[in-house]
């Protein structure tokens, strides 16, 4: 059985992904303004047991929702979605191929 082996950054952009879909740019906005706020949060709580995973983790949702911003205000887009998302299409195509070529090196060992 395969297991589909995926990282960290991978669960999160995916999250934030599916949270984006279909929402206007004044919505995106908005999160990405919230997640810019629990970034700041997490910055405060240095020393603290988990602070820099947690840390990490609020940077790269800050990261998507600026980049998802961007995007949709850029193409004049009404409603975010997945398919009209380079970086969201473009992590769908590269996962199979990468996991393909990983059974291909694994097979030949």
């Amino acid at each position: 059985m395969q297991v589909e082996k995926i990282t960290a950054r991978e669960v999160i952009h995916r999250t934030v992904q599916k949270k984006a879909t279909e929402m206007d740019r004044e919505k995106v906005a908005e999160e990405t303004k919230n997640a810019r706020v629990r970034e700041h949060q997490a910055q405060r709580r240095m020393g603290e047991p988990g602070h820099l995973k947690a840390l990490r983790h609020a940077e790269r949702k800050h990261t998507d929702g600026r980049r998802i911003g961007y995007l949709t205000t850029e193409e004049h887009m009404e409603t975010h979605t997945p398919q009209t998302d380079p970086e969201a299409t473009k992590g769908q195509h590269q996962r199979p191929r990468s996991i393909s070529t990983q059974e291909t090196q694994e097979a030949g060992q």
